[in-house]
């Protein structure tokens, strides 16, 4: 029996609906081959009272859910819960949203791990960052401390955090001359004191 069906009651439209999204309706009911609900099938021997229509209409949310999902995902990696306010600003609730994601990260389409790493290359193409600043752009996006510092870490396998500073150094005094300012703004840029220390005393 295929995952996704469409449903096709005698009275009303008909929708589409995954079967994993079901917690009371079991996928058997479904058989068209029963004369009830499934592909291309019809409401006729079967009867299915208000909490299995409630859970019916709820798969048939989840699976518009999931669908729109894919169509952000498809643009960029998205993180859960960037992509979960997304999905809140189009009314859907907050229960079925975290039903759909849950599908969707069980399937790898959606993952804050994939995420990270791609927003990290991003984030480098036009930003002179240490550590911590770009840790804290993560978990400013809800990803997991972990993943993110996994990620940070990661990331700083393949760059010299130091020759990064020592660019943001540059760049910064062609407009302040005052070295406490200077040394102020590359802390906020997430660089350690004692690397700013040295990078500093290496440019005079």
């Amino acid at each position: 029996m295929p995952q996704v069906l469409e449903i096709t009651p005698v009275v009303g439209s008909a929708f589409f609906l995954r079967t994993d999204y079901l917690e009371i309706v079991s996928p058997l009911e479904l058989d068209p081959a029963k004369n009830g609900f499934g592909v291309l099938g019809h409401v006729n021997s079967i009867n299915f009272n208000q909490e299995k229509t409630d859970d019916l209409l709820n798969a048939a949310k989840c699976f518009e859910i999931e669908k729109k999902s894919l169509e952000y995902l498809a643009r960029a990696e998205q993180c859960r819960f960037l992509l979960t306010q997304k999905l809140l600003k189009k009314e859907f609730s907050k229960n079925l949203i975290n039903k759909a994601l849950d599908y969707l990260e069980s399937q790898n389409y959606l993952s804050d791990v994939r995420f990270a790493g791609a927003f990290l290359r991003n984030r480098g193409i036009d930003h002179l960052e240490g550590e911590s600043r770009l840790l804290q752009e993560l978990l400013s996006r809800g990803i997991n401390r972990q993943v993110a510092s996994d990620a940070v870490a990661e990331y700083f396998l393949s760059k010299d955090q130091e020759e990064i500073c020592l660019m943001a150094f540059q760049k910064v005094s062609r407009r302040k001359k005052d070295p406490e300012k200077i040394i102020a703004y590359l802390l906020q840029s997430g660089f350690s004191y004692s690397m700013i220390k040295r990078v500093m005393s290496k440019s005079t």
